[in-house]
């Protein structure tokens, strides 16, 4: 067993063969010791193993919440868009832009909580991103 690298070794199978008869511990060898090692090997890789996982699925977590920002931050309002309550061009007049990326003037869209087309109410959390913005 001793030319095998604990790394090579399933703990499990070697208890197996080890015979009932054998002393845990001689002069000669510690059997204790080398089972012990052999498990914290196995359980350190297992564990480095979830930990790799899990910074893997972090990171696609926070790329995907990255571009879902990216494409929620921008918001062009051309010359020829029109107010999709009133009808009228947006152009430079006072707009208020909801979360879901749709644009009103401020006096078609009373509430700053609710789309007054979708009626998706967004809340009172700033943090959600109602903004009232002046052109």
């Amino acid at each position: 067993m001793e030319k095998y690298s604990a790394e090579d070794l399933d703990p499990t199978k070697i208890l197996d063969k080890v015979p009932d008869d054998w002393l845990l511990k001689t002069e000669e060898y510690d059997l204790v010791s080398f089972l012990s090692s052999i498990f914290t090997a196995q359980m350190t890789r297992e564990e480095n193993s979830k930990i790799a996982k899990n910074l893997v699925n972090m990171e696609y977590l926070n790329a995907e919440k990255e571009k879902n920002d990216l494409q929620s931050a921008y918001l062009v309002i051309r010359e020829d868009d029109n107010c999709m309550v009133c009808k009228q061009k947006l152009g430079h007049k006072k707009i208020r832009i909801f979360p879901h990326g749709m644009a009103f003037h401020m006096r078609c869209a009373k509430d700053p909580q609710e789309c007054p087309i979708t009626k998706q109410h967004f809340g009172t959390d700033p943090s959600l991103g109602v903004g009232n913005y002046t052109n």
